[in-house]
């Protein structure tokens, strides 16, 4: 015998129980295909769960760095690409210095393809960089940097493909943009 509950990744975002995420224990999630931006809220409070379990802060989502990291995903699905560099060559300071933002920028990316729902392989990523070793700077680490006070997630996807790219910072990009 299996219990089926329902519960939804972000409540205030999901009023109507179509959206919500049907969990049954021990099968996989079956998950209703989300919206981009839903699927961006949805690994942001991924990420955050994360790095409460680690007893880091939470982030700040930042609009300019959300901006810098969709741009990135979408080009490297619209060219077929995995890189932190764009088509155009330009890597992440100098994505992040055409966008305003002067303080470093740390990335992740990811990329997974699959018959399953969206929001189960940004589920599955989210996994695979928190399985990574504990030692050394890789996903995981960067995720879990205490020093990272923002993020910007963004997210590209077909009908069997997803491609996810993180971008943290120690400052807020909304300032340096405002003294502008």
């Amino acid at each position: 015998m299996m219990d089926s509950q329902y519960i939804s990744p972000n409540k205030s975002d999901f009023k109507d129980p179509s959206q919500l995420v049907e969990k049954k224990t021990p099968a996989k999630v079956r998950v209703k295909d989300l919206s981009v931006s839903q699927l961006e809220q949805r690994l942001l409070d991924l990420v955050n769960k994360d790095r409460t379990k680690s007893g880091a802060s939470l982030l700040t989502q930042s609009p300019p760095l959300g901006k810098l990291a969709r741009q990135q995903a979408d080009d490297m699905m619209r060219n077929k690409t995995f890189s932190h560099n764009n088509s155009a060559g330009l890597d992440v300071q100098q994505r992040a210095k055409q966008c305003g933002i002067t303080d470093g920028v740390y990335e992740n990316i990811a990329d997974q393809s699959g018959p399953d729902p969206a929001a189960q392989m940004v589920d599955e990523i989210e996994a695979s960089f928190m399985a990574e070793p504990q030692s050394g700077v890789n996903h995981r680490y960067i995720l879990l940097d205490r020093e990272h006070t923002h993020v910007g997630i963004g997210i590209a996807k077909s009908k069997d493909h997803v491609i996810v790219v993180q971008d943290f910072t120690n400052h807020d990009p909304d300032a340096d943009l405002e003294n502008k």
